[in-house]
């Protein structure tokens, strides 16, 4: 399987460009994934024990403008699905970008890009994202797809691109709420 990542738009500014030779056969599809982590929530507040905490999941009102942000960013792109974790944080994250995009279909919540599973490794929660991306490029064969999720399956997602590349293997990624990467799956 081929994977070229390009995390085109964090809104911290980063442009890069990855390429990614995973081992096995490769896919028998490609796809074009915009991956947004979900905006500053609570639960990313240092103080968030301030908090109730039913409202650590809930976003921050610099999240809620993080979210119009991309949502203003991503207006007008095409998509053929929409995927988000289960996490009231990155449902809140989609609204306005699911608006924005006049997304009509359903939106599709899928275990490969929640944080589901406390005290999982972060490994085990970086191979279900590439699986799950994986999965999406057969299912959505050369089609782009927005998944809205969470830090440690993008991170995963980065860091699998960077293996091998000399100028990028030591690079400490960041991805910090509200942030944006383009990840495209190709028949190798």
């Amino acid at each position: 399987m081929l994977l070229k990542l390009y995390p085109f738009l964090a809104l911290s500014g980063l442009l890069m460009a990855a390429s990614l030779a995973a081992e096995g056969e490769p896919p028998a599809a490609s796809l074009r994934l915009i991956l947004v982590r979900h905006a500053e929530a609570v639960q990313n507040l240092p103080n968030r024990a301030e908090f109730a905490q039913d409202k650590w999941d809930a976003l921050t009102a610099k999240g809620a403008a993080q979210a119009v942000e991309i949502a203003r960013q991503l207006k007008g792109a095409e998509v053929a699905a929409v995927v988000v974790s289960s996490a009231n944080r990155a449902k809140q994250t989609a609204a306005p970008i699911v608006e924005a995009l006049n997304w009509k279909g359903k939106i599709e919540e899928l275990a490969a890009f929640c944080e589901c599973g406390k005290g999982e490794a972060p490994e085990a929660k970086g191979k279900r994202a590439v699986e799950g991306a994986e999965a999406l490029a057969i299912a959505h064969n050369g089609k782009t797809v927005l998944v809205v999720t969470h830090q440690h399956m993008i991170l995963a997602l980065l860091e699998r691109a960077a293996k091998g590349q000399a100028d990028l293997e030591k690079k400490k990624f960041s991805v910090p709420p509200g942030s944006v990467a383009e990840v495209l799956i190709e028949k190798g």
